[in-house]
């Protein structure tokens, strides 16, 4: 089942060598897996994946819109099924997404009758995508039987991602409230996916629901047998989905063909799955030696998403995203990624040389206020006044003009010398302290803060 892929494998690396003989081509990914629904009918699933650097982004409403227009249609025998044309409007906020290894990822989920024609006879899909800014097309075309009723399995999707997730992001690959997303084109980079998923689902025969399986996976490279797994189970229910997990980090780049097997009684069947393991070598970029203390200091700048599941990472996929994060900020910044870390790091020692007390100095209040903004436009230095509850304290007040005339009160709360953030106007990120009159005194003049 779906042996073709090994060759379409081949053919995506051979095309990334070839793409300036195929310029007017659109370079993209989709793959198909079958399923059975609960009257044994055979549900097709198609996933497209177009790399944003792949399409041509035009700015539109305060960001970069692209245009993706794609047809599909199903024929069978002489007899056309289904032909849909459908438009995806792909926008994204900042310009250098348009121009990363990124991907947009889409999901056509479809019905086939087995009951039309020839019921041996096999589908015959198209899918022409064209970018309508660059006018490039992208055409794929499959002969796809459907599944028996009597199939024990379905096809097998490659995930790099299983994890529980409540939110509506990417919400078509979503069974549940678990996200399985899928990788369209089959090709794994080591350093941001430390392990394959597999997801499929099984089904019961006419012996009933209850029976024993015994599953057994194989990968092989090239003539070498890289990875083994059997596992027993007992399964109740007539149709259910199930994933398994393959730890990639000892599989050496390349082709890799894929065997899933269940068996149960004297009964057994095989699916395949080809996909690709390869290495990338890009420069990544850093402001801090540690990862756990660097993605600290990105969030100090709001701007970007941190993926929910950062705990879980390796240490290269950790580094990879920090990479991005810079990446990202710098393209807003209109910077270059090492540009804007020189200036950061340069706030950085600033404030570790002048904020530093219990901890670093871009840690504490004030080195996150100059971190974000820079060094303030006006520093004025004084004390708090005789009506707070507290003795005479020493305060800072921070005035910017080009942060839209945010100010920030430092008190130095615990006379330390680490002076903490008590009130702020005119910045979102920020709030003040619930009780900052009693810091500051009822007698402060607000007006100070006007710039």
């Amino acid at each position: 089942m779906k042996n073709s892929k090994a060759l379409c494998l081949i053919t995506i690396l051979l095309g990334i060598c070839l793409s300036m003989a195929a310029s007017e081509k659109l370079s993209m990914h989709i793959d198909y897996t079958r399923f059975l629904n609960d009257a044994h009918q055979t549900i097709l699933q198609l996933d497209y994946q177009a790399p944003y650097k792949n399409l041509i982004f035009l700015a539109a409403k305060g960001g970069f819109l692209a245009e993706l227009e794609t047809t599909l249609t199903i024929t069978k025998g002489d007899s056309l099924l289904l032909e849909r044309t459908i438009t995806d409007n792909i926008g994204l906020r900042n310009k250098y997404d348009t121009a990363s290894s990124k991907s947009y990822l889409n999901r056509i989920s479809l019905l086939l009758d087995n009951g039309i024609g020839d019921k041996d006879t096999p589908y015959q899909v198209r899918f022409v995508a064209t970018d309508l800014n660059s006018k490039k097309v992208f055409d794929w075309s499959q002969e796809i039987p459907a599944l028996t009723p009597a199939s024990m399995i379905s096809d097998i999707e490659l995930c790099t991602k299983v994890q529980a997730d409540t939110t509506q992001y990417l919400a078509k690959f979503k069974r549940g409230n678990v996200l399985f997303q899928p990788e369209p084109s089959a090709i794994f980079f080591k350093h941001l996916v430390s392990e394959l998923s597999l997801y499929f689902e099984v089904y019961a025969s006419a012996a009933g629901k209850e029976r024993d399986v015994l599953f057994e996976v194989l990968v092989e490279h090239g003539e070498d047998l890289v990875y083994e797994q059997k596992i027993t189970g007992h399964l109740t229910k007539e149709r259910e989905g199930l994933s398994l997990k393959i730890p990639l980090e000892k599989f050496k780049p390349g082709i890799h063909k894929g065997f899933l097997s269940i068996q149960t009684n004297d009964m057994v069947e095989q699916r395949y799955f080809d996909f690709v393991i390869a290495e990338r070598i890009e420069k990544l970029h850093f402001a801090l030696t540690d990862p756990e203390e660097e993605i600290q200091l990105i969030k100090i700048f709001g701007t970007v998403r941190i993926p929910t599941d950062w705990k879980n990472m390796n240490l290269e996929t950790k580094k990879t995203v920090i990479s991005q994060a810079w990446q990202t900020m710098a393209a807003n910044a209109s910077l270059q990624p090492d540009d804007l870390i020189f200036m950061i790091s340069d706030r950085i020692d600033h404030c570790n040389k002048n904020f530093s007390h219990f901890d670093a100095g871009w840690k504490t209040d004030m080195g996150r206020i100059y971190i974000r903004n820079g060094a303030p436009d006006d520093i004025e230095k004084d004390q708090t006044g005789d009506d707070t509850r507290f003795v005479r304290k020493d305060i800072q007040i921070w005035k910017y003009q080009k942060q839209k005339n945010a100010a920030y009160v430092f008190v130095d709360v615990q006379m330390s010398g680490n002076f903490k953030l008590i009130y702020v106007v005119n910045d979102p990120m920020e709030n003040s302290h619930p009780d900052w009159l009693r810091y500051l005194g009822e007698s402060f003049d607000t007006d100070r803060l006007k710039q």
